[in-house]
Order: C-alpha cells, then structure tokens, then sequence
C-alpha cells in the first residue's frame, strides 16, 4: 500500500519537471500526496470526492507508467473542476454525470497520452457514449436527428452530455436501463466522481486557484 503512495509522489515530481502542460495535475497532487490516497479494493478501479484520491491496488499494479499517468490525470482533472461538488449542489444523477464528465476528461486526455487499446477501450469515450446513443435510440424508435454521433459527443460540454444522457434515460423503461446499464458496468474509472463534502463556492475557488 505504502509503495503505491510513493510511486504516485514519484509520478507527480516527474509531471511536474518533464511535462509543462501537466503543471497543473503536478499541483493537484500535491493537496492529496501523501496524507489523503488511499489505498483500497473498496473501489473498482480509482476515484476520487475531493477530499480523498482513492486507488485499487490490482488495478493500480497492471497498468503501464502512461496509464497510472492518465489515471492521476483523470482524477486530478474531476478534482480541479469541482465535479464531485456538482453531483451534491445540482442534485445530477450520480452514473450519468460520471459518464458524462469521464468523455470530456478522456477524450483530452487521450490525445495526449498513449496507452494500449485495451486500456482505451476500458474507458469512456466518445465514440462509446454515441454507440450507446445509438442503441438507445433503436430501443426508443428515436428519429436520426435525436440521435447524437461521435462528432457530437466530441466537441459537447460535460453539462450538454449529461442532459442528453438524461433525455434519453428518463425515457427507457426499467427493464432497458438494466440492459443498458450491464454495458457500462464494463468500464473502468466509471463511478469515479463521488459526492464530495465540499460546497459548490469551495469548488469554484479550487477551480480559480488552479486557473491562475
């Protein structure tokens, strides 16, 4: 347990000598190094409520050097935008902010980072979230013109994903949103986003102070 919490403040001084433009995440990590990661098989795979960093230690171990980057990244990205303060301060629907906001983070992020195709297709992308539109369209008899595409999902805020992921939910019946939800059991970091204790104008100030 003690080893992957080293290894994370090593991944943190190396993104903040050798990679500029992950200044920021160095800097994330920091509020969390060492006193605040825990270590845990409680969790899937990592996530993070703003106040803890959480990591599955199995998970953790089979992941390559870039990937344990991109996960770090990837939380460290949901904990400078306040996205754990949303789900409590909006009241939004747990999953589908989860879904919503990992396609924003990930499709960044993969386009900077190389991991293996096993890795990207473990995760949410956009090119998920417009198969599973699509599938959800069949199910509904939804026109083409209700049925968003990869471009879409591509360039879409995380607040525009979720509420059309929620227009689409809120009209499958039970049954379907079972079927549907077994796909996106599949993926990993999905469910990252927990509740956070913090407020919303807590966020907002983490946000600036990030940005400045």
């Amino acid at each position: 347990m003690a080893d992957i919490v080293e290894e994370v403040g090593k991944l943190k001084d190396i993104l903040y000598a050798g990679r500029p433009s992950y200044l920021i995440i160095s800097s994330a990590l920091a509020d969390f190094y060492p006193d605040r990661i825990v270590v845990s098989e409680d969790v899937d795979s990592a996530g993070t409520d703003s106040r803890y960093l959480y990591i599955n230690p199995r998970y953790w171990s089979a992941l390559t050097t870039e990937e344990k980057i991109f996960v770090l990244s990837h939380e460290m990205l949901h904990y400078i935008f306040g996205d754990p303060e949303y789900i409590k301060s909006w009241g939004v629907d747990t999953l589908l902010w989860n879904l919503a906001t990992d396609c924003v983070i990930n499709r960044e992020l993969l386009r900077d980072l190389r991991v293996r195709d096993k890795f990207r297709e473990s995760i949410v992308t956009p090119a998920f979230l417009a198969e599973l539109a699509e599938l959800i369209g069949v199910i509904l008899n939804l026109p083409e013109s209700k049925i968003k595409g990869r471009e879409w999902f591509e360039g879409a805020t995380k607040q525009e994903i979720y509420y059309y992921l929620k227009w689409l939910f809120d009209r499958l019946p039970k049954p379907k949103i079972e079927e549907i939800g077994s796909k996106i059991a599949d993926k990993k970091l999905t469910g990252d986003v927990k509740p956070s204790p913090y407020s919303r104008e807590e966020a907002e100030d983490r946000e600036r102070r990030f940005r400045a």
